[in-house]
């Protein structure tokens, strides 16, 4: 198997192509035969605007956690090859924050229940010392997960 493809509007438009079997009729006996079409066959029949596509380089993909790396295709003269840039992962910040906001809210019926306990005299039914730093750790999580997505922009 091999790619070929071309850059169209920033956009690498590609095919893998592989050996692949036709069937057509013998002209002479009448009967339905198979051929084999070669990857070389199948390249010379692209357009001179098909180059071989690069593989991707795996070991360029890797990178500290909170970031991504984002394939960009180019086109190198004789093949299109790819330029490895590392961006923030927004997704992932994202996903975090949401994280950290519904244990906030999965917290508020402790908050309100040692709220009810304390205005009734009752014994708190939760540790408020340590349900506050808890809470206060996801809401500090969030500021700093806010302030570097609010910097990438």
């Amino acid at each position: 198997m091999v790619e070929y493809g071309y850059i169209e509007n920033g956009y690498l438009i590609s095919k893998i192509l592989k050996p692949e079997t036709e069937n057509y009729k013998d002209e002479e006996t009448g009967y339905i035969k198979t051929r084999t079409i070669s990857i070389n066959e199948q390249i010379e029949q692209l357009d001179c605007i098909w180059k071989p596509v690069a593989p991707i380089d795996e070991d360029k993909r890797k990178c500290e956690d909170g970031y991504i790396i984002r394939l960009v295709p180019y086109d190198a003269a004789d093949h299109i090859d790819y330029e490895y840039q590392k961006v923030l992962d927004v997704q992932k910040i994202r996903k975090d924050i949401a994280v950290q906001r519904e244990f906030l809210d999965s917290t508020d019926y402790q908050i309100t229940k040692c709220n009810e306990a304390y205005m009734l005299g009752d014994p708190l039914p939760y540790d408020l010392k340590a349900l506050h730093i808890e809470r206060q750790t996801a809401r500090d999580k969030i500021n700093e997960l806010e302030t570097i997505l609010n910097q990438a922009k």
